[in-house]
């Protein structure tokens, strides 16, 4: 599939260009790269992801990462069992706990049609332990990633497309020459945007914060194991709303906690304004449940709970 001819209109050439170096776009361009197709990665980040966000590998996922040799990369950085097969509700992580049920297969009813339908079993594999194992496979491989790199124009016409695009780095421009475009540049697509994607779109649910932070919680939890524990103090007051819930990150000292917050409350004003700071932590006590154990806030970061899909996913060689 690979050409050799110089493409006079365009500054690089390659077979399958790539927008996008998350989960997406790298475990795609791993793919691609093993039937021998030239392909190459941008992404406008500086590297792969730092924090943890989209978590789940379930075992179709899992059974991609062994068709490439990954499996055990991923069994090694990840977490299953105890520590994934059960979702709770309780008062606090020290409180009382109302209730819990099996999760992603675990169970007596679930258990053995999951080992009969797949050899593999979900895991818990942050973003940011999956990126790295997916880039490194790929840039071994032969795929060209260009971090960095933005996103600017395209061209489409009867040879494919024609990308034009910016490094960061340098302030460059040039543009690149390729059969097909892949848009895998996350929700709010510049790829997509471009081509004219019609979506259905739903009202939004709003913001929610996601809350990074270490807190050894081990003696907690070690009768009351869990991989998401929802929050739940019907008896109070808090500024965050309604049932946050807490996500194992990494047993049992890393934790996500992801907040709906009321109107006014400015999570991501944190350590730099003092009631910010004051809400932020006294919602992360509530959560523990115990003021003598310490915590570090890691990172705070927001998203938009969306509904929205696309009418179609592509357009000519889009």
């Amino acid at each position: 599939m690979s050409r050799n001819v110089p493409i006079p209109d365009a500054s690089v050439e390659t077979d399958c260009l790539i927008v996008g170096a998350g989960p997406a776009g790298a475990s795609l361009a791993c793919f691609l790269v093993n039937y021998g197709v030239k392909v190459m990665l941008i992404s406008d980040a500086p590297g792969t992801t730092a924090t943890p966000r989209a978590h789940l590998l379930n075992m179709a996922g899992l059974e991609c990462m062994r068709d490439l040799d990954l499996e055990d990369e991923c069994l090694r950085l990840g977490n299953r069992g105890d520590c994934l097969d059960s979702i709770r509700w309780c008062y606090s992580m020290s409180g009382v706990e109302y209730g819990r049920i099996h999760a992603w297969g675990a169970g007596p009813a679930k258990s053995g049609e999951v080992a009969d339908l797949s050899p593999c079993a979900s895991l818990d594999l942050p973003q940011s332990s999956l990126e790295p194992i997916l880039v490194r496979y790929a840039t071994t491989h032969g795929v060209i990633c260009l971090f960095n790199t933005s996103f600017q124009d395209l061209e489409q016409d009867s040879r494919g497309c024609l990308t034009s695009v910016i490094s960061k780095a340098t302030g460059q421009k040039f543009k690149i020459r390729s059969r097909y475009l892949f848009g895998c540049d996350g929700a709010r697509s510049p790829v997509a945007a471009k081509v004219d994607l019609s979506y259905n779109i739903q009202p939004s649910g709003g913001v929610a914060y996601n809350i990074l932070f270490n807190a050894d919680l081990a003696d907690i939890m070690r009768h009351q194991t869990g991989h998401l524990h929802w929050i739940m103090q019907p008896d109070t007051e808090l500024e965050h709303g309604i049932a946050p819930v807490l996500r194992m990150v990494r047993p049992w000292d890393k934790w996500m906690l992801v907040v709906f917050p009321k109107p006014g409350m400015d999570i991501k004003a944190f350590g730099s304004d003092a009631k910010a700071t004051g809400q932020v932590e006294d919602l992360l006590r509530a959560t523990i449940g115990n003021d003598e154990i310490p915590f570090e806030v890691l990172d705070i970061s927001s998203w938009r709970v969306n509904e929205t899909v696309a009418e179609s996913y592509s357009k000519q060689n889009v």
